[in-house]
C-alpha cells in the first residue's frame, strides 16, 4: 500500500527519532523503507547517508545526498552531509567548499561552523580550527561537541587553561560526555592539577571503559607519578581493547624502553611496525630498543628506513650518528649530521649529539660555540633544557668546571620535580617497619633454581660496572637493569589490593612463586643453560626482604662510592624525570635520598639471613681484579673465568676509569650544602 505524505512524513520522524537515540539498524531500516515507497524524498536521503557515512559505506553515501541536492539545493545541513563525505574520501579543498556552500545558505548553522573546525584540526591548522569553533559556539553555546573540539584545537596549540575551560563546557551540556572528561583529565595534567586530572580520566573510564584516550591519559599521569606497574597495566588494556590503537603502541614501547625491559619493548614496537611499517617515529624509537639490545645492524638498519620516510628526522639522524661515531667513524657521523644542523632547524637531540661527535674529533670548542649559540635564541623550556645539560656536560670535558655547573643548575632549575623528600622519608620508615627480616612477611616461594643475585647500589654508584664485570663467569646470566622484579613486586601487592609498602592479607606460598617465576619470564634469552642470573637495576635496595622470599638463598652485592660523586654525576644526568631520577635535580632531594637509602641498607645488612656483600666503585676501579675475585668468592664462584677476561681484556668492563674517581673536587663549594645535609660522611 502507496504511503501519502503524512504518513511518509510520520515514518521518517519515527526513524529520525531512532537516529537521535542511536538506534542505527532501526533508523535504517525505516528509512530504506521510505525510499522504496517515496526514492526522492530528500530528508530521508540526507539521514541515510549519514548512517552510511559512519558505517564506512562512503560510495553509497556520497550517492545518496547528491541525490538529495539534486531534488533540494537549498535545504539546510545537505552540504554539510556532503562535506563530510567528502573528507572521508580525503577531498578536502572541496568539502570545504560544502562547508561554505552551507554557511551561505545559513550563516548561524553551528554544524557547518564545527565541521569547518574539524576539517582544520586535520590538517594541523588550530588557529584556524579555533575560530570555526568559536563561531559554532556563539550560535549554539550548548553545542558540547563543538565545545570539546574547540578544547582540542586549544589543546594542540599549547594553551591548556583556555582548553580546560572549553572541556569544561562541554561537560556543563553534557555531564556525561566521556571523551571531554578524558581530554580535561589531560589538559590538567598539563597543568600539574593532578588530582583532578586523575578524577576526569577516572570518569571517563567509568563512562566508557574501552575508550583509548582516557586508558592513555592515566598510564601518563602514573608515568609521571613514577607509579610504572599501573602505566603498564593501562596501556597494555588500551592495546588489547584496540590493538591498532598507535599512540597506545608508542608509549608502551617507549615505557618499556624507559624501564629496561628491552625484549619486551622489541616485541611492542615489532607490532606495531606490522601495522604501521612506514611511520619514521615508530622505525626510529624501535631502531633505538635495536640498539639497546646490542642489534647494531638491526638499529642501523631502521634508523635508514626511518630516514628513508623522512629525510630530516632528527632522532633517526642523531641515532645513526652516534652509531657511527661509536663504530669509529666520528669524522663520517659528522659529516652526515653537518647539513641538517647547518640548516638551522635542528632540534635539541640533533645539536646535542652533533656537539658531542665534534667532542670525540677535538674540536669541542665549536660544539660548545654551538650549543651556546642555539641558547641565545628563545627555546621551549624542554628544549633549553637539554641543550643547558649537553653544554655543562662539554664544558666539563673542558675543565671550565664553574661554568659547567652554571649550565647544569639552569637546566635543573627548568625540570620538574616530583619527588617528595618527607614522602620518601615515611616510605623507608614503613619498609623498614613492616620487612624485618627476623619475622617475614611474605611466605617463601618454591623457586627451585639456584637463587639470583641482585647488584643493588645508589644511581651512579658502578652497579652496571659491577654487573659487567661479572658477566665473563660462565655461571652466570646478566640480565641488565631491568626493572622486572620490581614490577613483579607491585603487581603482587596490587593482586593482593594493597599498595606498597602496607603488608598485604592473605599472601601465599603460591602467590609468591607466580611472582618469582612472572618476574624473570622472557628475561633469560638463550642463556638458560647457565645457571645463575644476575638483576642489575639498582632500584631493588627498596625491596631486598621480599626478594629474600621469592628467591629463597638469593644473594645481593651492594655498590658504595663516595656520596659526592654520586650526587654530582646525578645532578649532571640528563635522564627523564620520573620515577628513577626524579630526586636528581635537587641537592636537597639528593642529600634526602641519599638517607634513606643508607637507613634502609643498614636495615638489610642487620639480619646475618640476608647475603649482603659490599663493593667500593673507587676500590673497583684501583684493583679491579682484587675486588673481582672477592665478589667471586661471595658468590662461590670460580676465578678462572675472570682472571682470563681481565688479563687479555675481553669482555672488558665499563668505565674502569681513574678520572671518574673524586669528580667532586671540581665542585667541592657547589656541593657544601649536600655534604652538610647528609647523616653520615660522604665517604662512608
Amino acid at each position: 500500500m502507496l504511503l501519502d505524505a503524512d504518513q511518509i512524513e510520520a515514518q521518517y520522524q519515527r526513524g529520525h527519532a531512532a537516529h537521535r537515540a542511536g538506534e542505527l539498524d532501526q533508523a535504517e531500516d525505516i528509512y530504506e523503507r521510505i525510499l522504496i515507497q517515496s526514492p526522492d524524498h530528500a530528508p530521508t536521503l540526507n539521514a541515510l547517508s549519514g548512517i552510511q557515512l559512519r558505517r564506512g559505506n562512503v560510495q553509497r553515501a556520497e550517492t545518496l545526498i547528491r541525490h538529495a541536492l539534486k531534488i533540494d539545493p537549498l535545504s539546510t545541513g545537505f552540504n554539510t552531509t556532503l562535506g563530510s563525505v567528502l573528507v572521508a574520501r580525503g577531498l578536502y579543498d572541496q568539502a570545504r567548499e560544502a562547508f561554505e556552500r552551507e554557511l551561505q545558505l545559513r550563516p548561524d548553522f553551528a554544524i557547518a561552523h564545527n565541521q569547518l573546525g574539524s576539517l582544520a584540526l586535520m590538517q594541523q591548522r588550530p588557529d584556524l580550527a579555533t575560530g570555526h569553533f568559536e563561531r559554532a559556539l556563539e550560535h549554539a553555546p550548548g553545542f558540547a561537541v563543538a565545545a570539546n573540539n574547540l578544547g582540542r584545537a586549544l589543546f594542540q596549540n599549547g594553551q591548556y587553561r583556555r582548553a580546560a575551560q572549553a572541556f569544561r563546557q562541554a561537560l556543563s551540556a553534557d555531564e556525561e560526555f566521556a571523551d571531554a572528561h578524558a581530554r580535561l583529565g589531560r589538559a590538567l595534567h598539563e597543568l600539574a592539577e593532578h588530582a583532578d586530572a586523575r578524577e576526569h580520566l577516572e570518569r571517563a573510564l567509568a563512562l566508557d571503559d574501552r575508550l583509548g584516550l582516557a586508558l592513555r591519559g592515566l598510564a601518563e599521569l602514573d608515568i609521571a607519578a613514577g607509579n610504572t606497574a599501573d602505566a603498564l597495566r593501562s596501556l597494555e588494556t588500551a592495546v588489547q581493547v584496540d590493538p591498532g590503537d598507535q599512540q597506545a603502541l608508542s608509549l608502551l614501547g617507549k615505557l618499556l624502553y624507559d624501564e629496561g625491559l628491552f625484549e619486551r619493548a622489541a616485541s611492542v614496537y615489532a607490532r606495531a611496525l606490522d601495522l604501521y611499517p612506514e611511520d619514521p617515529e615508530l622505525l626510529s624509537a624501535a631502531a633505538a630498543v635495536s640498539r639497546a639490545n646490542g642489534d647494531v645492524e638491526l638499529a642501523r638498519d631502521r634508523y635508514k628506513a626511518a630516514l628513508a620516510q623522512r629525510a630530516t628526522h632528527q632522532a633517526a639522524l642523531a641515532g645513526l650518528g652516534q652509531l657511527m661515531a661509536d663504530a669509529g667513524d666520528a669524522k663520517g657521523a659528522a659529516a652526515r649530521l653537518a647539513p641538517s644542523v647547518n640548516s638551522g632547524r635542528a632540534g635539541p637531540e640533533l645539536l646535542s649529539t652533533y656537539a658531542d661527535i665534534l667532542g670525540r674529533l677535538g674540536r669541542r670548542r665549536e660544539g660548545i660555540t654551538l650549543l651556546e649559540a642555539a641558547l641565545q635564541k628563545r627555546q621551549p623550556p624542554e628544549v633549553a633544557r637539554q641543550l643547558h645539560f649537553a653544554l655543562a656536560t662539554l664544558l666539563d670535558g673542558e675543565g671550565s668546571y664553574d661554568l659547567a655547573f652554571f649550565h647544569c643548575r639552569r637546566a635543573n632549575d627548568g625540570r620538574p620535580a616530583p619527588f617528595d623528600p618527607d614522602a620518601f622519608c615515611q616510605l623507608i620508615d614503613q619498609i623498614i617497619e613492616n620487612f624485618e627480616p627476623a619475622r617475614p612477611a611474605l611466605p617463601e616461594s618454591d623457586w627451585h633454581a639456584p637463587a639470583p643475585i641482585f647488584v643493588v647500589g645508589l644511581p651512579r654508584s658502578g652497579v652496571r660496572v659491577v654487573a659487567k664485570l661479572m658477566s665473563p663467569h660462565r655461571a652466570l646470566v646478566e640480565l641488565g637493569p631491568s626493572s622486572s622484579v620490581e614490577n613483579s613486586i607491585l603487581q603482587l601487592w596490587h593482586e593482593a589490593g594493597a599498595r606498597w609498602p602496607t603488608l598485604p592479607r592473605g599472601l601465599t606460598a603460591q602467590d609468591a612463586s607466580r611472582a618469582a617465576h612472572r618476574a624473570l619470564s622472557g628475561r633469560l634469552g638463550a642463556d638458560t643453560d647457565r645457571p645463575m642470573f644476575m638483576d642489575a637495576n639498582w632500584r631493588n635496595f627498596l625491596y631486598v626482604g621480599v626478594i629474600a622470599r621469592l628467591f629463597p638463598g638469593a644473594r645481593f652485592i651492594e655498590c658504595t662510592r663516595d656520596a659526592r660523586d654520586v650526587a654530582r654525576s646525578c645532578y649532571f644526568r640528563n635522564a627523564e624525570v620520573g620515577r628513577t631520577l626524579a630526586f636528581a635535580s635537587d641537592f636537597g632531594h639528593l642529600a634526602a635520598f641519599v638517607n634513606g637509602y643508607r637507613r634502609l641498607m643498614d636495615h638489610w645488612r642487620s639480619s646475618p639471613a640476608l647475603k649482603i656483600h659490599r663493593v667500593s666503585y673507587e676500590q673497583l676501579v684501583l684493583d679491579a681484579a682484587s675486588q673481582s675475585r672477592r665478589i667471586s668468592e661471595f658468590l662461590e664462584l670460580p676465578h678462572s673465568d675472570l682472571d682470563y677476561a681481565l688479563e687479555t681484556g675481553a669482555d672488558a668492563p665499563w668505565h674502569l676509569d681513574a678520572k671518574a674517581l673524586r669528580r667532586y673536587r671540581h665542585y667541592r663549594s657547589h656541593l657544601e650544602a649536600f655534604t652538610e645535609a647528609l647523616d653520615a660522611p660522604p665517604d662512608s
